[in-house]
């Protein structure tokens, strides 16, 4: 899992710029992005983006994944609240 977070909107983009870089390089892993600066509809446009509401999702998404949700669907469908 690679984690991100922006609290401006001046940094939210670099989520693209991971996002694509993982991908060129072939690395297929959860995103888990947060911030205030973004919500679930900006992260959700990432291939590999999780959204986490608020900082304490962090380790609940790397434990889901620990415990054997590593699809990134699946664990969309557990963390995103729509």
């Amino acid at each position: 899992m690679v984690t991100g977070t922006a609290l401006m909107t001046t940094t939210m983009y670099a989520f693209k710029e991971v996002n694509d870089k993982l991908l060129e390089k072939g690395i297929k892993v959860p995103f888990a992005c947060g911030g205030g600066a973004v919500n679930q509809d900006f992260v959700s446009q990432y291939e590999l983006g999780v959204y986490g509401e608020e900082a304490a999702d962090a380790p609940k998404i790397a434990d889901a994944i620990v415990s054997g949700i590593k699809d990134i669907a699946a664990l969309r469908e557990e963390f995103h609240k729509h």
